[in-house]
């Protein structure tokens, strides 16, 4: 496999590590709690969308600006802290979940669905500690000022931050200790953060110029794109927005390939990503997502369209892209993916078991030495191994507690062998390709092949999750770029959940005392949140099932090509790599086309004109000048329709 080229990237302490978490960024995280939260929350009600990656960028800018304004600079230990947290700060938003129980209660799609067990409504056995009763005075006084509240939102809070976020961190810092410090894989997307993060602080005036001028043509080409459409819906859009949609029309891929879906981003991002990967990366992603969503689509539509009825029945001639992906994906693609995902575990695990053993030897040895934990910036192995026994065992103890009669070692095995096993395999894919691995409906999965028919499980699960915790992993190694003491990335996470979950209660409160959600006062919830009820109530009363013979036959097909793959890797010189072919097969072509396409004129294009070493050296900060000035043109084009909107709505 090709490593990455940055030259950041291979050392990740070359000094001193610091403290980030100060006085000043904390501001900066109470400023995007107090200023972005509210606006987020309602654009997300309004529109659908959230401006928490346009948020990092504007908070970024905005107080490094002003710490050089009053000759006070930011550190880079806190501009990270600012950079990674802000997102968070602008987008935890707990209450509003809180409100779409209530609208799942208490609208009448909630009593379509028939509990299996009980042959009641849905919304007629739903437990207390999950949300008031349909009947509770709440839902109509639209507050969350009752005791009836008491239950459910601590209980969300003891498993959905104390417990899952115990065991993440602990899974991070050994995930961070076996593939950053031990398997020094590259993280080819981190350094687009770390060389922001310098390049704002440390303003080489080379890096800077180069910053600012791709800023520029992001924030052009972010205006073109979705300031003009947002602001002004009643223009015909020049460019489409996500993508341009090839799968039905005079050129759509159906006409070929019946059932295939096909599409490029119209946002540069997508193409910008290819120029940080390696091309071997990028042709094992594109193979995967083809194989998945065009050929794969294809094959299952005509030659084995009789194992797939119902794909079959849904599809016609026509279909956009993205109801393509829905119906393929419900119909066909679930079981396949839990057998992907699987394959690379198993692979993984037997590859590298000796690697994983040596880093928790090494952690054991080194646990012995303070000052070494100290000067990482990461906690000692007997508080990691104290935070996931934490985490999994309580929330073993909170589902058992919750729901006695359903299989406590169904719960044990979740949280103490899928969870970490999923964490392990998600952050090394991060480590080789920037994207983690997402085995869909694990919990899901396991309820039905129970065949427990209550309703319990399916509202609260063992913590397990493994996305969090590849994120998590990539950003310690950002923190080491920008020498940055890693726990203190954590204790300012912490601070910005618990600033955020209390703001959100008092805006979340306002918009629900002014008026009903869903209503046309915020049409997004209209459209979106019937769809959600649906959705959950097919799942609760098994609707949507899958058969495990599709997990295994996928789960066998994939560990032969990973065998096949190691093999051509022994014997030949062609790379090969398992984890970015699994990685693409979750990526629709749409994304991974382009990244194919990035890396392709990155490296015999691009490379050629500037030399390698400056193509190097300067590849990161072009991305993350195009990200900040798209974030800032989509952030603009919020503020201005949150503006309208309340204006005609006379919210404020």
């Amino acid at each position: 496999m090709e490593k990455s080229e940055h030259p950041s990237s291979t050392n990740s302490q070359k000094g001193e590590l610091k403290e980030g978490l100060t006085w000043r960024s904390i501001l900066a995280l109470i400023f995007a709690s107090v200023f972005i939260l509210p606006i987020s929350i309602y654009m997300n009600y309004v529109a659908g969308v959230g401006i928490g990656g346009s948020a990092v960028y504007i908070v970024t800018l905005l107080f490094t600006e002003l710490s050089n304004m009053f000759g006070a600079r930011l550190t880079k230990q806190e501009v990270f802290i600012i950079f990674m947290v802000v997102g968070t700060a602008a987008i935890i938003d707990p209450f509003s979940n809180y409100v779409y129980r209530g609208y799942f209660l208490t609208s009448p799609l909630g009593r379509l669905f028939i509990d299996p067990l009980t042959q009641s409504p849905l919304s007629d056995v739903m437990p207390i500690w999950w949300a008031p009763p349909a009947t509770s005075s709440v839902w109509i006084s639209r507050t969350f000022i009752s005791s009836e509240w008491i239950i459910p939102i601590s209980i969300n809070l003891i498993h959905g931050f104390a417990l899952a976020f115990s065991q993440q961190i602990a899974m991070t810092f050994i995930c961070a200790h076996l593939y950053i410090e031990e398997e020094k894989l590259a993280f080819p997307l981190a350094p687009i953060s770390s060389e922001m993060i310098i390049a704002l602080t440390e303003r080489e005036k080379e890096k800077l110029r180069v910053f600012m001028l791709s800023a520029f043509l992001g924030t052009v080409y972010g205006a073109i794109l979705y300031v003009g459409p947002i602001v002004l819906p009643f223009i015909p859009r020049m460019i489409p927005v996500p993508w341009f949609d090839f799968t039905a029309g005079t050129y759509g891929i159906e006409k070929i390939l019946p059932g295939a879906l096909f599409g490029l981003a119209s946002d540069l991002i997508p193409y910008l990503t290819g120029f940080l990967l390696p091309l071997n990366i990028a042709v094992y992603m594109v193979i995967g997502s083809l194989s998945i969503w065009v050929f794969g689509n294809w094959i299952t539509r005509t030659v084995l369209s009789s194992y797939f009825p119902s794909w079959t029945d849904e599809w016609v001639q026509g279909m956009t892209m993205s109801l393509v992906y829905q119906r393929s994906f419900i119909n066909v693609w679930i079981a396949p993916f839990i057998g992907f995902g699987l394959a690379v575990a198993a692979l993984t695990i037997t590859k590298h078991h000796r690697a994983i053993i040596n880093a928790l030897r090494s952690l054991v040895n080194i646990s012995s030495s303070p000052e070494i934990f100290q000067k990482r910036g990461i906690l000692p192995l007997k508080i990691i191994l104290i935070l996931f026994l934490v985490g999994a065992l309580g929330s073993v103890a909170l589902v058992y507690f919750l729901i006695p009669d359903f299989p406590i070692w169904v719960s044990l095995v979740i949280a103490f062998l899928i969870g970490p096993v999923y964490a392990l395999i998600s952050a090394r894919s991060v480590g080789e390709t920037g994207f983690g691995i997402t085995i869909p409906y694990i919990w899901e999965g396991t309820i039905l092949l129970t065949g427990y028919r209550g309703i319990g499980p399916w509202l609260i699960s063992p913590v397990f999750e493994g996305g969090a915790t590849a994120n998590f992993t990539q950003t310690i190694k950002i923190a080491y770029l920008t020498e940055t003491k890693p726990i203190s990335f954590f204790k300012a996470y912490v601070i910005s959940i618990v600033v955020s979950s209390i703001l959100s209660f008092i805006f979340v409160s306002f918009f629900w005392k002014l008026a009903p959600i869903p209503s046309s006062a915020y049409p997004w919830t209209l459209v979106q949140w019937p769809v959600n009820v649906l959705t959950s109530g097919m799942w609760w009363t098994k609707k949507i099932t899958f058969q495990t013979d599709s997990i295994i036959i996928s789960f066998i097909i994939m560990v032969i090509i990973g065998v096949l793959g190691e093999t051509l890797v022994r014997y030949t010189s062609i790379p090969f790599s398992l984890v970015a072919l699994v990685a693409g097969t979750g990526q629709l072509p749409y994304i991974a086309v382009p990244i194919f396409i990035g890396s392709m004129i990155g490296k015999y294009i691009i490379q050629r004109i500037l030399g390698k070493e400056k193509w190097n050296n300067y590849r990161y900060i072009l991305f993350a000048g195009v990200a900040a000035g798209e974030g800032l043109s989509i952030a603009i084009s919020v503020a201005v329709v949150m503006l309208t909107k309340t204006a005609w709505t006379g919210i404020f």
